[in-house]
């Protein structure tokens, strides 16, 4: 992967100030993080090696980083980040005994699996089962570099040797080449339902690139046809609702990425939702796919792009106001730019958050350092996504717990977290409220108040 060549059009100009999120950047001790006396961290709930080693290391930053990186952390003091004066005493009004009076209930992994949640961000060709990928490998005559499936799943799920998002990257190569063929493909969108359902997704939004399944000939309307096949059985079988988000790819010529977004036009109300533009950041920007989005945007689809991931706020602006972005992937670096940051508060763009892939990827040094806690503080509309199930090894339970775990996110801090998933899905107006009134009641059957919810009451009294 070749540097960034730091040009005036793809490296940002505006930086930041070291002591913004100083607060959050501190190392904490569970029971620091357990500030609001929900019950001890279990740590009998095992959740692997990386919530250990990433809260331990704290490694250099990828070889592709900007080299004017430095001016783009620094200096944002003059551009004042406050928050509303008003809204902080409403939140002091709740102190740690009201809270568990409101939420008495224990933050375990157990629990949370229970409650109804959302997924926006989830790659279809990073959430397949390794035992599907040995038995797929095994009927198209595949060489796999590995042939039991614990020995495979080392070889797929990133490990502690990950240096970048470029290294998380190569392990979909494996999964890809038994993903060539219309009933792989409806297989594995299928299982991805059932899996979901058994953490009680109820909305899952599943992205992949077409263009990257038509090694054997396969045709992109046979690839897509596939893919809705094997959701909506997964639908009727498991009580899930889905929908289906198209990828451009940053690293593919923009003209592919074109010919994606009418396929997106093609199947718009067929089960596809919303366009993505997907792939390594650095030295591939959004601009040059813009094209593609104004036909999006013209045939009144949704947007989302990965941005400000591997690559700084720059690559947020571009997908905002190059491509009309509604929602931004990951957006970890959106910190580094206090009025982009207040734009996108202020218009309500949520985030689609992954944490155990932006440690892995070196996004974020560590989950304590991870900017997740800070954007929630603010304001913003923060939503908790798995990003790629296998490669992770993870689930939307395990994102909120390591939530819990390592940012002290409460419990109707959590809860939160998971209303801003359903309110930011890529639904119509009334599905959606009709949804959200579904998942309200349950929350409420087992006694549980989102935070923001109680603000507002709160400043309704006043």
């Amino acid at each position: 992967m070749a540097k960034s060549k730091n040009s005036p059009e793809e490296t940002s100009q505006t930086s930041t100030s070291a002591d913004l999120l100083a607060p959050h950047s501190e190392e904490k001790t569970p029971a620091d993080l357990n500030r609001r006396n929900e019950g001890p961290v279990d740590s009998t709930d095992d959740l692997g090696p990386l919530d250990t080693f990433a809260d331990a290391h704290s490694p250099a930053s990828p070889a592709d980083e900007p080299e004017n990186a430095e001016s783009e952390a620094s200096g944002l003091a003059e551009t004042s980040i406050e928050a509303d004066s008003s809204a902080a005493e409403s939140v002091e009004m709740f102190d740690s005994e009201n809270a568990d009076a409101q939420n008495p209930q224990q933050v375990t992994l157990e629990f949370l699996q229970q409650l109804p949640k959302a997924e926006l961000h989830c790659h279809l060709d990073g959430s397949v089962r390794v035992e599907t990928v040995l038995d797929l490998a095994e009927k198209q005559k595949i060489t796999l570099p590995a042939n039991d499936a614990e020995a495979l799943r080392r070889v797929l799920v990133v490990g502690e040797d990950c240096r970048s998002l470029e290294d998380y990257l190569k392990a979909f190569e494996i999964t890809l080449s038994v993903m060539q063929d219309a009933e792989s493909l409806e297989r594995i969108a299928y299982e991805l339902v059932q899996d979901a359902a058994a953490e009680n997704i109820r909305y899952l939004e599943v992205r992949y690139s077409p263009i990257l399944h038509t090694r054997r000939g396969l045709r992109l309307t046979h690839i897509v046809d596939a893919v809705n096949d094997g959701l909506k059985r997964g639908e009727r079988d498991f009580n899930v609702v889905t929908g289906v988000i198209i990828c451009g790819m940053r690293n593919i010529n923009p003209d592919i990425s074109y010919h994606l977004a009418e396929l997106a036009v093609a199947y718009k109300n067929r089960g596809v939702v919303a366009f993505d533009l997907a792939g390594a950041e650095t030295d591939y920007p959004a601009k040059k796919h813009r094209e593609a989005f104004a036909l999006i945007l013209r045939n009144n689809i949704n947007c989302t792009l990965h941005a400000g991931e591997s690559y700084g706020p720059e690559s947020i602006h571009q997908a905002l106001h190059y491509c009309g972005a509604h929602r931004i992937g990951h957006g970890t670096r959106l910190k580094e730019d206090g009025d982009l940051l207040n734009y996108v508060n202020d218009h309500r763009i949520p985030l689609e958050i992954c944490l155990t892939s932006n440690v892995q990827t070196r996004a974020a040094k560590s989950f304590s350092d991870h900017p997740l806690r800070f954007y929630y503080d603010y304001g913003l509309r923060t939503t908790i996504n798995t990003d790629n199930r296998l490669m992770s090894d993870t689930t939307v339970s395990r994102e909120l717990y390591r939530a819990h775990l390592h940012l002290g996110f409460a419990m109707d801090e959590l809860v939160d977290l998971i209303i801003f998933g359903f309110k930011s899905a890529f639904l119509p107006y009334r599905t959606k409220v009709k949804m959200l009134g579904r998942v309200y009641d349950e929350l409420r059957s087992k006694n549980l108040t989102a935070r923001t919810q109680r603000i507002c009451d709160a400043e309704d009294r006043l």
